[in-house]
């Protein structure tokens, strides 16, 4: 019996090849869609699944759900001792922290710049799984452990146990490695080591890991956290404390830089939300093809019937015929994958696919989908009345309301997407066109931090390159990182952004000036416009410095926050950043003049040369992500709205066929047969596209206002999707109607 069916369906597949090809690749697309958005879903998802006990091991946070103006990722190191020492309930505690922003590490002469470098204790990887690490020796003060890709970089194939390795402090010596952490983890470090004596501090910042016993109450310990936080070490009175999950702080946490990362929540949502979008758009093409071709096969079904077909037969052979729709779906879906997968992963910065998982959800979407349509396809056919197919009155495929609002349905979703898709990149080009406050063309930066390089030698090297126009040292850049210094009024706190600069900062950068000193002093202070109506702050009496002049209101930070207020200090700086306006035309020869005189300089430190443009650029990489992300699965919807109209316009027009003809024996022409054939789902198309401009209006006002500089949402973005979808969804109509209105009449009479 299963063989007959077998059978029965493919006889059915090949003779409605065509539209049974347009089911397969909608929803081939629709699986591969929903594949990769499950797979990058289920990764955020499961981070820092590398902590040896996630579900007990917390890190201690300032509280996020109290009013502060400012949020703090790192706190007192010291607070790990506090807490083993006053909450009986915690297991142990570990610090994990830097000593500035990289480390210069020097390995057999050559010196690497390390930006993951970090400190903890003995204890400190008892908070990760064993089985990440490789400790062949003690560790203990003066060790490290690098991972793998770091020991590669640094010693090729040669065993890094054992090997030293030099810091400004002394020597480390290599204790063992571990594997690279997971591209899903918050917390992103190269090398964990334990500070030499000459290096301990009294007082560092950075992340407190703690792990609690199992029958701890989460809530009421974080409970006395809180109340004990004016006890605990803290560098603001302020701050409270609460503790956060590891299994949770990837998600929910905004932490970025450093050792710090934390997920893109949009991307997550937006993937989620379009892909289910896509897989229902797909299900609609198989159920409107499924409708329609009731009107072909109600007299099949009629026929079985009065032969004694069972509804238990009947339903079997609908779920053979949907399970080789789904099957062969699957297979193209799969091969989809493979062509794309290496793209997906390192675009979605996912290590590798989580293969079982997927392979699940893939399985369960194949078992779900066949079942529905088994089910939708039962429904439909069960309905058909032997006595009504041979009296000629079987009516149930002409349900057109319903057939023509699921393609209205189809276009107005598609039509949302695309006008999201304008917007998006309207804004993108909105940012990156916005004027920033100076000129941020031909600047080329060498990070530099350490007090060892004296970048002044460089600076006084600049008559021998004069492909150089100017050159400036400073400890900050706009969109590289500034420092900040905590202002605090009336028991509220925030950010002053504070860059230490020579006197070539300025006229480097080309920040207009709105009060220019006569000439600049060796020290003092300038200020920009939002610190200089600030009533609340006095420069002069809280820094300790006099305000020689101010300037124009200039981005330093992401465009989706508004300028802050910002504090340069002048001053003769020797580390930091060596920043260089050079013309694009002789950026090359500049280069290499550059590089020839750090060598000469600084014989054992990298030489790197940065765009601050690119940075600039790296700022909104998210929202740049977002919007590909956006463009594909937009194109992805509106192919298959497409191929399904095309699919559904080829099976009405063809059972119109004679009607077609005696239309055009009784004198119509074909423009006017086009138009009484289309003229129904042109205006439910028209309908969807009207719909879906109020819903980009709506979603799109809400979108722009987390942008503190935000383009105007205007009538093309919600228009033009509208425009663009009515004229090749006409164009395909008019295309099916044409090829058959422009048939003989006397064949299709004939035909028919």
């Amino acid at each position: 019996m299963l063989k007959n069916h077998i059978l029965l369906a493919f006889r059915h597949f090949k003779k409605e090849k065509g539209y049974a090809l347009v089911s397969v690749m909608g929803l081939a697309l629709a699986f591969t869609a929903c594949f990769f958005t499950f797979s990058f879903i289920w990764h955020e998802y499961t981070a820092d699944s590398h902590f040896a006990d996630p579900e007990h091991t917390y890190r201690l946070k300032s509280n996020d759900a109290l009013d502060a103006p400012i949020r703090f990722p790192v706190l007192p190191t010291s607070n790990a001792q506090y807490m083993e020492d006053h909450f009986p309930e915690v297991n142990f505690s570990v610090p994990v922290y830097q000593e500035g922003s990289e480390e210069e590490v020097t390995v057999d002469g050559k010196i690497f710049l390390e930006k993951q470098w970090a400190y903890t204790e003995p204890q400190g990887i008892a908070i990760f799984d064993a089985n990440y690490f490789d400790v062949r020796s003690s560790f203990m003060v003066g060790t490290v452990l690098i991972s793998e890709s770091t020991a590669a970089k640094w010693f090729g194939h040669k065993d890094p146990v054992g090997e030293k390795v030099e810091l400004k402090e002394g020597a480390y010596s290599v204790a063992g490695t571990f594997k690279d952490f997971p591209t899903n983890s918050h917390l992103v470090v190269d090398a964990l080591a334990i500070p030499l004596p000459s290096k301990k501090m009294k007082y560092s910042q950075g992340l407190v890991y703690v792990n609690v016993r199992p029958d701890a109450n989460i809530v009421a310990l974080n409970k006395k956290v809180d109340e004990a936080s004016e006890d605990m070490d803290t560098f603001i009175d302020e701050i409270r404390y609460t503790l956060v999950s590891v299994k949770d702080i990837y998600r929910v946490q905004n932490d970025q830089g450093g050792i710090l990362k934390s997920a893109n929540k949009e991307m997550i949502s937006m993937m989620a939300m379009i892909s289910l979008v896509i897989l229902l758009i797909s299900i609609f093409n198989i159920i409107n093809l499924t409708q329609v071709k009731t009107l072909f096969r109600g007299r099949e079904m009629g026929v079985k019937k009065v032969l004694g077909i069972t509804p238990g037969q009947m339903s079997l052979q609908f779920l053979v015929e949907s399970a080789m729709v789904v099957f062969f779906a699957t297979l193209l879906s799969i091969s989809l994958v493979q062509f794309t997968g290496g793209w997906v992963l390192s675009y979605l910065h996912i290590g590798e696919f989580p293969v079982k998982m997927s392979a699940a959800f893939l399985l369960a979407l194949m078992l779900g989908i066949t079942s529905l349509l088994a089910a939708m396809q039962s429904a439909l056919f069960s309905k058909v009345m032997p006595r009504d197919v041979i009296a000629g009155k079987f009516k149930l495929g002409e349900r057109k309301w319903l057939l023509k609002s699921m393609v209205g349905l189809q276009f107005l979703v598609a039509c949302t997407l695309i006008g999201g898709t304008f917007l998006v990149d309207k804004q993108m080009d909105f940012i990156m066109s916005k004027p920033l406050g100076f000129d941020i063309d031909n600047l080329w930066y060498i990070p530099s931090p350490s007090e060892d390089t004296d970048l002044r030698l460089l600076r006084d090297q600049l008559p021998s390159i004069p492909e150089i126009q100017s050159a400036t040292i400073s400890s900050g850049l706009p969109f590289v990182g500034t420092g900040g210094i905590v202002h605090q009024s009336d028991g509220k706190l925030e950010f002053v952004a504070y860059v230490d600069m020579d006197k070539n900062f300025i006229d480097v950068l080309q920040i207009p000036y709105l009060d220019q000193p006569d000439f600049l002093p060796d020290t003092g202070y300038i200020v920009n416009e939002r610190l200089a109506v600030r009533q609340d702050i006095e420069v002069e009496r809280e820094f300790q410095g006099q305000v020689v002049g101010q300037v124009a209101d200039f981005h330093f930070s992401r465009l989706n926050a508004p300028i802050g207020t910002l504090l340069l200090s002048l001053g003769d700086p020797s580390s930091g950043y060596f920043t260089m306006r050079i013309d694009a035309q002789v950026k090359a020869a500049a280069e290499a003049k550059i590089k020839t005189e750090w060598d000469r300089l600084y014989p054992s430190r990298p030489f790197e040369l940065l765009s601050l443009h690119d940075a600039y650029l790296q700022k909104h990489h998210e929202a740049s992500e977002l919007a590909t992300v956006l463009k594909v699965l937009s194109l992805l919807a509106v192919f298959i709205s497409c191929i399904g109209l095309a699919s559904l316009t080829g099976f009405f027009v063809r059972k119109r066929f004679k009607e077609i003809a005696i239309r055009k024996v009784l004198g119509a022409t074909i423009e006017q047969v086009i138009r009484q054939v289309n003229v129904g789902y042109a205006a439910w198309i028209g309908g969807a596209t009207g719909v879906s401009m109020l819903v980009v209006y709506y979603y799109g006002t809400e979108w722009l206002a987390g942008y503190a500089y935000a383009t105007t949402l205007d009538a093309w973005v919600m228009l033009a999707p509208g425009v663009l979808l009515i004229v090749i969804s006409s164009a395909i109509m008019v295309l099916q109607t044409w090829k058959t209105a422009a048939t003989n009449p006397v064949e299709a009479l004939r035909t028919e």
